[in-house]
């Protein structure tokens, strides 16, 4: 129904409604475009730029650097202008590589474009040579290879100082401290912590009298008598404490317990002296090792004196009929089988007389087997009055069984009829099938090419020997 004459309305407000539901969310958004790159980083250690100049002297010009060597690994020094690429004077830094101290570092020339070409090395000195520095080196490592003008990075990085001298560690062995006591040279009035040399001149010391309270009035009386383990004695040093370079060091021959004191019997090995009275001293011992147990026995030694001529061989002589220089043997030149071992060596060695009236051909063969393995081939003899020679010849087993192989190698040798001069000729290597698993009779013959009186030689003596 409406209202044809009101003067006042009252509304009135209804209760809230129900919250309504969540909206969906949003999609995300696209990546944002990636950001500038960053600034380049500070180059490690103390650093600068130059460029490479492929010249391998000093004459550098502002800016750049030379290495003494075009083979990278073969620098052992570069040259350095004092003004780098950016027209910078960088004396001091090049300075302080060259420092007076001699505490130098290590250096790293690197390719600015290209940091994997580059050179590394250990600095070993400097010089300022005025409008540059020469510094050498030793390489360590480098790769690639520098181009003329190539722009670079010279990295240095200085060695750490020194650090402080470490406390000083314990005194080897058993060791503890005595005062030396040099107002006498016999045991009688010996006092606490203190001892005694038996001889005022330290290389003549036989005897050490030391008692058994110490300088820190502890008794050592069990240090002392371990100075003996069971007749096994060792090492002795006494050594001023504040300088231990004034010392003495001996051997332990015996000791004996003599009630407040004990003396040790030493055999002087070194010193350095003098003692003075009271010095403070530290006295060290190192006891010997117990006797080890016997090792098992050495392989047997090597054959020596095999065989050797008691008589003179019969003379060859107006004869062209090979014959031995063989006398009465002692021993045997018979080698049984298996004894030319592989890498074994023999030695065989002659002297005699000679003379050789009408020069003809002389030939000396060394047999095995009957075989000739080594020879001097036919000499051309001069005419030789009275004279002697001699021959050494190694034989060495290189392969051994059925066809095995032997190398001989040695020297004939004769005087001249001319004083004090000789000949000598190379023994023949004559390489051959040898048999080592059979036994081989060794021998030394002569053979003249024509039958002559005036023509002889004989063996006074004739000597094998295994040497390996």
């Amino acid at each position: 129904m409406g209202c044809t004459n009101c003067s006042e309305i009252t509304l009135f407000r209804g209760e809230d409604g129900a919250a309504g539901t969540n909206g969906t969310n949003g999609t995300n958004g696209i990546d944002g475009a990636p950001g500038a790159d960053g600034a380049d980083g500070v180059y490690g250690g103390w650093s600068s730029e130059w460029l490479f100049d492929n010249g391998t002297g000093t004459g550098t010009s502002a800016g750049d650097f030379r290495f003494d060597n075009i083979t990278l690994s073969s620098v052992t020094g570069i040259f350095i202008n004092e003004i780098n690429a950016d027209a910078t004077d960088l004396t001091a830094f090049l300075s302080a590589i060259s420092s007076a101290d001699g505490n130098f570092g290590l250096i790293r020339i690197s390719k600015k474009s290209d940091a994997n070409i580059f050179w590394m090395g250990v600095v070993t000195g400097a010089s300022d040579l005025g409008s540059e520095h020469d510094i050498t080196l030793t390489h360590t490592v480098s790769n690639g290879t520098f181009t003329n003008n190539d722009p670079c990075i010279v990295s240095f990085v200085r060695n750490g100082l020194n650090g402080t001298s470490g406390a000083q560690g314990n005194y080897g062995g058993w060791s503890s401290e005595w005062a030396y006591d040099g107002t006498d040279t016999i045991p009688g009035t010996l006092g606490t912590g203190d001892f005694r040399f038996n001889n005022g001149t330290l290389n003549l010391v036989s005897e050490i009298y030391v008692y058994d309270i110490n300088s820190d009035a502890t008794d050592m009386q069990a240090f002392l008598d371990a100075f003996n383990n069971s007749g096994n004695f060792g090492l002795i040093r006494l050594s001023k404490k504040t300088d231990p370079n004034i010392f003495w060091m001996g051997i332990i021959t015996n000791e004996t317990d003599a009630g407040n004191y004990h003396t040790l019997s030493v055999t002087y090995v070194t010193s350095n002296g003098p003692f003075t009275d009271n010095d403070p001293c530290i006295i060290s011992f190192v006891s010997k090792g117990n006797t080890g147990n016997t090792g098992p026995a050495g392989p047997a030694g090597s054959d020596i004196g095999l065989a050797s001529n008691i008589t003179t061989s019969t003379a060859i002589v107006n004869s062209t009929v090979e014959a031995s220089f063989q006398g009465t043997i002692s021993g045997s030149l018979s080698r049984p089988a298996d004894t030319f071992e592989l890498g074994s060596v023999y030695k065989l060695q002659a002297f005699g007389d000679i003379n050789v009236g009408t020069p003809v051909n002389l030939n000396i063969r060394f047999k095995a087997g009957g075989v000739e393995v080594a020879g001097t081939g036919a000499l051309v003899m001069p005419t030789v009055t009275s004279k002697t020679w001699s021959l050494e010849i190694l034989v060495t087993t290189r392969q051994i069984g059925t066809t095995g192989e032997i190398s001989t190698t040695g020297e004939f040798k004769f005087l001249t009829n001319v004083a004090g001069t000789s000949e000598s000729y190379k023994i023949q290597n004559i390489y051959s099938t040898f048999n080592t698993t059979v036994p081989q009779i060794l021998d030394l013959t002569g053979e003249w090419s024509v039958a002559d009186p005036s023509n002889t030689i004989d063996c006074a003596t004739l000597v094998l020997t295994k040497i390996k």
